[in-house]
């Protein structure tokens, strides 16, 4: 069973936040199988956001919210 905090964006990315009231927005790294283990997705995803701020590039920025 996967937690409800993970989205599939339009392109297939799997993001997810890791369910704290923190503002942190994660993309998961291709390849990663396991979705599950919030620890694992942590481990091998790229941070997108943090405390409500974007740190991601632009292109993830525009992909991220024309997916939503």
């Amino acid at each position: 069973m996967e937690p409800e905090n993970i989205g599939v964006d339009k392109d297939g990315n799997v993001v997810f936040d890791d369910g704290k009231n923190d503002g942190n927005l994660f993309l998961v790294n291709n390849g990663v199988k396991e979705r599950n283990n919030i620890g694992e997705l942590k481990k091998n995803s790229t941070q997108l956001a943090k405390d409500n701020v974007w740190i991601g590039n632009e292109k993830q920025l525009v992909d991220y919210v024309q997916s939503q």
